[in-house]
Formats: C-alpha cells, sequence, structure tokens
C-alpha cells in the first residue's frame, strides 16, 4: 500500500514538472508573422536568425479556412504568402525582427516581389496583439521618415488571422540565407542586367 501511494506521488510530481515546463516553454516564447513575397526566401532568412525557434511557411490574410498553393496562385483566395515565426524575445525582439523583414525585401513594391508579381506577394505584417501593431506602425513610420526610400512604404498593417500551413514540399525549401542571397543577385541581374549583382553572385559562388 505504502509502495503505491510513493508511486502515485512520483507520477503525479512528475505530471505536474511536465506541466509547468510546457507553460515557461509556451510563455518564454513569441510569435510573429510577416509576408514579404516569395515564402522560401524570407522563411530562409527568419531561419538563419538568432532566437528564432522554429519557422513555417503557409497563408494567410485570405477568405477562406482552408487553401492551396494552387488555389492562392489563381488570385481568388486573397491570401498571402507568409512565415510564421516562434522566437525567443529574450534573443531577439519583435523589433529587431521587423528590422530583418524590412531589410530583406522592397517594402515599397505593390503586390509584387521581383520578379513574383500578384496579391499573394503583397508586404504585410499580421500583428498578434497591440504591442505588436504599436512596435510595427513605428517602425514603418520611421522608414518612411528616413528618406531612403525612393517611394512610401506599401506594408500593410492588420490583425493575425488563420493560418493556413502550406503543403509540406514548401516548408524549409531554401536550406540557407546564402541560397537566398544567390537567388536574388541572379534575378537582379537578370531583370535589370545590373553588373554588380552578376558580380556579387559570382564572388558568392567562389566562397
Amino acid at each position: 500500500m505504502l509502495m503505491k501511494l510513493l508511486c502515485t506521488l512520483v507520477f503525479a510530481t512528475l505530471i505536474t514538472s511536465c506541466s509547468n515546463q510546457q507553460y515557461i516553454a509556451m510563455t518564454e516564447s513569441n510569435q510573429a508573422t510577416f509576408a514579404a513575397g516569395c515564402f522560401w526566401g524570407v522563411e530562409s532568412v527568419f531561419m538563419a536568425t538568432e532566437g528564432v525557434l522554429s519557422t513555417e511557411v503557409g497563408y494567410t490574410g485570405g477568405d477562406n479556412t482552408r487553401a492551396t498553393y494552387r488555389e492562392v496562385c489563381s488570385g481568388d483566395t486573397g491570401h498571402a504568402e507568409a512565415v510564421h515565426i516562434t522566437f525567443d524575445p529574450k534573443v531577439v525582439s519583435y523589433a529587431q525582427l521587423l528590422d530583418i523583414f524590412f531589410a530583406t525585401h522592397d517594402a515599397t513594391q505593390v503586390n509584387r516581389q521581383d520578379p513574383d508579381r500578384d496579391t499573394q506577394y503583397r508586404t504585410a505584417i499580421f500583428v498578434q496583439d497591440d504591442e505588436q501593431r504599436q512596435i510595427a506602425v513605428a517602425a514603418k513610420k520611421a522608414l518612411d521618415d528616413s528618406d531612403q526610400l525612393p517611394r512610401p512604404v506599401a506594408t500593410i498593417i492588420g490583425d493575425a488571422v488563420e493560418f493556413i500551413r502550406a503543403e509540406e514540399y514548401h516548408q524549409q525549401y531554401m536550406p540557407s540565407f546564402r541560397s537566398y542571397l544567390l537567388k536574388f543577385h541572379f534575378w537582379s541581374w537578370l531583370v535589370n542586367r545590373d553588373v554588380s549583382s552578376l558580380v556579387l553572385l559570382l564572388v558568392q559562388q567562389m566562397h
């Protein structure tokens, strides 16, 4: 009888400990959702960011609660390609993630990120709460006020809505930020015949 009681107490202690650890893990991480063009490259940037615990690509901001890549590409669902991020705010802040977001795409383009063009490639921030909204609005305003851009920032700031995880073959499609840079410089050269982009491409291939 005593042994049974001891086993029960040990089991209860383990369950409580696991529950507490799960609660701590949940409270020590935050969520962020960004749309900045093709989600392959965007995800690779944040995968390489210290403090980001996990990423997944998917569709959000649309009219339906279910969507496939083919349906999103048709433009009928209204979804944007987006990346959902879980991060440790003790290592990287939401404001720092926004700095990366704005630095790695052209936030002045409307419904496009060269060479991709359509509403699914729009620039958008989907905020989780009022605090994120305030930070996002301030970051967008600071960029607009900096006079560093040729056009106003077109990024849409809206509430986070249902995030539909994309098909598995889209997840972590680009293995590294280096691959994203190679793709970016190649397209920049191909579209604009920008010699500097071609040089950067060749230099990166040599390393």
